[in-house]
C-alpha cells in the first residue's frame, strides 16, 4: 500500500483522521491484548519495510561495485593493450634495423597483435624492396649506347674483363 501523505500532513493530519487516531489510542489503552497485537503487527510492518529497504540498498551497492569493477578492467584492459602496442613497436623497430629497413616505416606497420605485426612488417619489406630494385634497375638501365659506339663499347668491355 502506497502512502502519498507528506510531512506536514502527517505532523498536523486533518480533523477526521484526529479523531480516528483518538478512538485508536483509546482502544489500545483499554485493551493490553489488542495493544500487543497492534504492536506486533506494526513491529512486523517496519521488519517487512527495512527488509525491503536492505535489500534495495544492498542491490544497489553490488550494482555500483560491478559498474566499479567493469570500469578497472575496461581501464586495465586499455592500459594492456597499449602496453602491447609499444612492445610489438619496440619489437619491430628492432627488426626494421636488423633487416636494414628505414625506421620511418615503422609508422606503416600494424600493431594490434604480434601476428598482425608480423604480416605487415613481411608486407611493407618485400614491397620496400620491390621499389628499391626497380628503382635501381632504372638506373642502371641508363641510355643504350649508339650503334656506332656499341661496339667500340664491347671492345672495351672484354679487354677491361679479360676475354678476347
Amino acid at each position: 500500500m502506497e502512502n502519498n501523505t507528506t510531512m506536514q500532513e502527517m505532523q498536523n493530519p486533518p480533523a477526521a483522521d484526529r479523531v480516528e487516531n483518538e478512538r485508536l489510542r483509546d482502544l489500545l489503552r483499554e485493551d493490553s491484548e489488542l495493544q500487543r497485537q497492534f504492536d506486533r503487527m506494526v513491529s512486523r510492518s517496519l521488519a517487512t519495510a527495512r527488509g525491503k529497504w536492505e535489500r534495495e540498498r544492498d542491490a544497489e551497492i553490488q550494482q555500483a561495485a560491478l559498474i566499479r569493477d567493469a570500469e578497472r578492467e575496461a581501464a586495465l584492459e586499455g592500459r594492456e593493450a597499449a602496453l602491447r602496442s609499444r612492445e610489438l613497436r619496440a619489437d619491430a623497430l628492432d627488426k626494421l634495423s636488423q633487416r636494414g629497413l628505414p625506421m620511418e616505416l615503422a609508422d606503416c606497420l600494424r600493431f594490434d597483435d604480434a601476428r598482425a605485426a608480423e604480416t605487415s612488417l613481411a608486407q611493407v619489406e618485400k614491397a620496400f624492396r620491390a621499389q628499391v630494385d626497380k628503382a635501381v634497375e632504372k638506373r642502371l638501365r641508363g641510355q643504350a649506347p649508339k650503334s656506332g659506339q656499341q661496339a667500340a663499347f664491347t671492345a672495351q668491355m672484354r679487354s677491361a674483363l679479360g676475354l678476347k
